[in-house]
């Protein structure tokens, strides 16, 4: 999964979004976090309560009743197809976004398993690489013994050596670097193998994971077709029946009341039952389905959730393949360097090899320049020639011709620099030997390998050059035969085009031999015509004789086509004769005229050797000249152009930024418009923005006073607990502490219990309560709470904000740890306090099983015997005591004192009571005790042993 980029996404592109706080490595389960499982959005569904059966309304009121109630099933129904379709879609884009996230996590690892794979490779061939370069040192002693040709050797001591061209201290620290970096690849390559395997293990065992369980879903899951379908025929179904339940109630006012009834039985025998079973199986349908759906985001999640952490195992691993690369290609560059020792050899052979080769192109060069160079002068002599004599032959028919035409000759220069000379001598010197003698060289100092390859490349080149060699010439033959046919057949106009003018009388002495030829050719064919038609004539006469002969035997003796055939063949054969005539006079003539011709020419040439020594010195000089000019024209050409598109270009912006100009004129004024309008509605913002200032600043008085009053409560809390609140600036730094005070808590208690009775008593006086933590502050504190009266100033915000500074992980840590010991300490109280009730009872339970003796209450267990005053009916018992007398048993039947000897009784009531003899009363003296005394009646039951 990767993040999603709004640019990268293209029109009609699926993309498939996930929780990253579901799914992320470190986050909580999706158990934990609560959100996959929850009910699907919309109300409950629930089947609508049937009606109430109300035999006081009338026929149709229940019928709409009933039609309302099937309206409202029917809506059940549907919402539950709805919803099941969702769900159908929902779990659709569920295994279709884990489908394409499993693929996307395997074409990564494999990605991943194909770049570490090639990383090892790469790996191993760099270490057999290593092995090759081992004997370095071994090289580096035979290349000492190598030396250099002249032409490539340098200045400076010791330079004559192929070893000069190598640094052994840098071979030396590339070597050791190399050793040291191929340790550090083979340990990140060993660490690399366990990491990458086990993301590629873990990839393939998730997807196996979830095609095995998609497999199995799909065997054991309803196929969703088929639930849409069935959906679709039970809401089918459902419709109409609601239907049908409503056109019953439309038409009831037609029927009579027996018929109405009727149909009102037959709704609630069949098909509210039948609704009731539709709806209740819709409704179980969409909770199959919507289980059906946790249970695939469950699994989804969870499938998710491995890939997340595959994933994020893989973004760790790919900075250190990352390292890897750069570590195999420094070694690789380390190796490269070490291997130069044992490549030098055969580098050196290959440089004689390729200057023996350049030398033979630049002489093949050489050659070619030299001869084009003396074949386009002489041409361009002949040239100037031919235009000189044309120019005399037509100039006077056509001055205004030959003014038109232009004189210039084109230039031809033809150069060859060769610049291939380095070090003390020329490498133009070098030549096969030396390869030959290098190659022995090296096949004497055990370099055989190298020897072999620079013998089979020196073999290659030297077949290369024959065979160039053998192509260029050949190409140059048949260029020079179609330069020849062209000659030959080209018109007379167009050698005056280039050449000279002994050129032009060659090549038209050559044009007047060809023509001469082709009529002597001409004539040889006549002459064997004629020859053939004599023949043939005799032949065709001896025959026709000899028909005739016959014919004269048999008819009569002329024939008048014969003779017109013969008449026919003389005239012919006068005519042959005279063209024969024609044409040998017309031979004759070109005779003559060639003969002329090549004596004009002898003229010519003579006047050429006169004049080609004065051309030749003024041909430099007038080369140079022109080559000055035509350099300076064009030049001046060239900076006409740019300056005409510089001054077009400039025309152009000029007229860009003009109407540009004219935009932003009218731009500017409409924006001046809006503006003006934007001034009025920022004063009315202003206007807004100043009463919201007012009601924020009292807001902010009225959040400073409740923060400030915040900082009092949390310190009176901390008071309370017996914690103390300690602050210590240091320049920008606050140190906040809390340390235990004995005694404080006690304290502060009692403070504020004066504090809160003399607000009482204020109250009571009728004056208004105040804050009480605002009354505690000092003159300083509220000095630093009204930080915003006056103008508005950084230093006051900063010390009220200093001064209500708390550090809540500092307070909740001692506040807690406070707790912690008050609990510790009501705990150990609550320990002692059971132990003592324990004790108590244990005190109790022995007291209870005690006899009293001393004193008497109620509970307790006490003796008692009868008295010894035998005048008394019945006999009083009173309870045996120490220094406690007269406590007298109030006698009952359940006592049965009267079996006794003594009675063991606990004690359920105590009746104090004072004798008065005044009264006389029997019942306040039945002991007959002296006046004024105090006696007590005890009332007991016997206790149980």
């Amino acid at each position: 999964m990767t993040q999603l980029k709004l640019e990268a996404i293209a029109d009609g592109q699926e993309v498939f979004l996930f929780d990253k706080s579901l799914i992320s490595p470190g986050a909580k389960t999706y158990a934990e976090n609560g959100l996959v499982g929850k009910e699907d959005r919309g109300p409950p569904l629930a089947l609508p309560p049937r009606p109430a059966v109300n035999t006081t309304s009338s026929l149709s009121d229940r019928f709409m009743t009933h039609s309302d109630w099937t309206q409202k099933c029917l809506l059940v129904g549907k919402d539950c197809g709805n919803r099941v379709n969702e769900l159908h879609m929902s779990i659709n884009i569920i295994k279709r976004g884990l489908k394409t996230s499993l693929e996307h996590m395997m074409r990564h690892s494999q990605g991943l398993k194909k770049s570490f794979d090639s990383k090892v490779d790469f790996a191993v061939d760099l270490d057999q690489n290593m092995q090759a370069t081992g004997e370095w040192e071994v090289y580096l002693e035979k290349v000492k013994k190598i030396e250099l040709l002249p032409a490539f050797r340098e200045q400076g001591e010791g330079r004559d050596r192929l070893s000069s061209w190598i640094d052994e201290s840098v071979i030396r620290k590339a070597n050791k670097q190399c050793s040291e970096f191929d340790q550090k690849i083979q340990n990140n390559i060993s660490h690399l193998v366990k990491v990458v395997n086990e993301v590629i293990e873990r990839s393939t065992r998730l997807e196996q994971d979830a095609m095995a369980m998609a497999s199995k879903d799909a065997e054991s899951d309803v196929p969703a077709e088929a639930t849409s379908r069935h959906v679709r025929e039970l809401l089918q179904d459902l419709t109409a029946l609601a239907n049908k339940i409503q056109r019953d109630s439309e038409s009831i006012g037609g029927v009579s009341e027996q018929t109405a009834v009727r149909i009102e039985n037959l709704h609630k025998r069949e098909f509210f039952p039948q609704i009731e079973a539709t709806v209740n199986e819709l409704i179980g349908i969409h909770e199959e389905w919507q289980k059906a759906k946790v249970k695939c985001q469950n699994l989804a999640i969870g499938y998710l959730s491995t890939l997340s952490h595959i994933q994020y195992d893989t973004s760790m691993v790919r900075p250190e393949l990352q390292k890897l690369t750069m570590l195999l290609q420094t070694t690789e560059d380390l190796r490269a360097t070490v291997a130069q020792v044992i490549d030098l050899p055969f580098l050196y052979g290959a440089l004689i090899i390729e200057t023996v080769r350049r030398n033979h192109w630049t002489g093949y060069i050489r050659e070619n320049v030299s001869q084009t160079a003396e074949s386009l002068a002489t041409k361009r002599l002949d040239e100037i020639k031919r235009r000189k004599k044309w120019k005399n032959h037509y100039g006077k028919i056509l001055p205004k011709v030959v003014d038109i035409i232009n004189e210039d000759i084109a230039e031809i220069e033809v150069n060859f620099v060769s610049g291939e000379v380095n070090g003390d001598g020329d490498a133009s010197s070098t030549d096969s030997d030396q390869v030959q003698a290098y190659i022995k060289l090296l096949t004497s100092l055990g370099l055989r390998e190298a020897a072999e390859e620079l013998e089979q490349e020196h073999q290659s080149m030297l077949s290369q050059l024959e065979s160039d060699i053998a192509d260029k010439n050949l190409a140059k033959l048949e260029t020079t035969k179609q330069s020849d046919h062209h000659t030959d057949t080209s018109s007379p106009a167009k050698v005056f085009k280039s050449g000279t003018l002994a050129e032009a009388y060659t090549d038209e002495n050559a044009a007047l031999t060809a023509k001469l030829k082709g009529y002597e050719s001409r004539i040889r064919i006549l002459e064997d015509l004629l020859h053939k038609q004599q023949f043939r004539g005799e032949s065709t006469r001896s025959e026709a004789n000899r028909r005739s002969a016959s014919r004269d035997k048999s008819h009569s003796p002329g024939s008048p086509r014969m003779i017109e055939r013969l008449h026919f063949l003389e005239t012919q054969k006068s005519n042959d004769s005279k063209i024969i005539a024609q044409l040998e006079q017309e031979k004759r003539e070109l005779a003559e005229s060639l003969s002329a011709k090549e004596l004009a020419l002898k003229d010519v040439m003579t006047v050429k050797s006169d004049l080609l020594a004065n051309m030749l010195s003024q041909e430099t000089e007038f080369i140079q000249e022109r080559k000055a000019h035509h350099e300076e024209v064009n030049e001046l050409k060239s900076r006409i152009d740019e300056l005409e598109l510089d001054l077009d270009r400039a025309d152009e912006k000029l007229q860009l930024e003009n109407d540009q100009l004219r935009e932003e004129v009218d731009s500017y004024k409409e924006k001046i418009e809006q503006l003006e309008q934007e001034n009025s509605n920022l004063k009315q913002q202003e206007e807004k923005l100043h009463k919201k200032i007012e009601y924020y600043d009292t807001r902010t008085r009225d959040l400073s006073q409740r923060l400030f009053t915040g900082f009092k409560r949390s310190c009176e809390v901390l008071e309370s607990m017996g914690l103390q609140v300690t602050k210590e600036m240091d320049g920008n730094l606050i140190t906040f502490k809390v340390n235990r005070v004995r005694g404080l808590g006690r304290r502060s208690s009692a403070a504020r219990s004066e504090i809160l009775e003399q607000s009482l008593e204020e109250n009571g006086n009728g004056n208004m309560v105040s804050n009480p933590t605002l009354n505690e502050a000092t003159p300083e504190d509220l000095r630093v709470l009204y930080w915003m009266d006056g103008e508005p100033d950084e230093e006051r915000y900063r010390e009220f904000i200093n001064e209500i500074y708390i550090d809540y992980d500092i307070f909740r840590d001692s506040a807690c740890k406070r707790l912690r010991d008050v609990e510790h300490l009501a705990r150990k109280l609550q320990k002692e306090s059971k132990h003592l009730r324990e004790r108590k009872t244990q005190i109790e339970e022995e007291l209870q099983s005690r006899l009293s003796l001393r004193s008497f209450k109620v509970g307790d267990l006490a003796l008692f015997l009868p008295t010894r005053d035998p005048t008394r009916v019945p006999n009083p018992w009173a309870a045996f005591n120490v220094n406690a007398p007269h406590y007298f048993l109030k006698q009952e039947d359940s006592h049965q004192l009267s079996n006794r000897e003594y009675l063991v009784g606990r004690i359920t009531h105590i009746e104090e009571r004072v004798v008065n003899k005044s009264l006389d009363n029997d019942e306040d003296n039945p002991f007959d005790l002296s006046d004024g005394l105090r006696w007590y009646l005890l009332d007991a039951v016997p206790a149980e042993w």
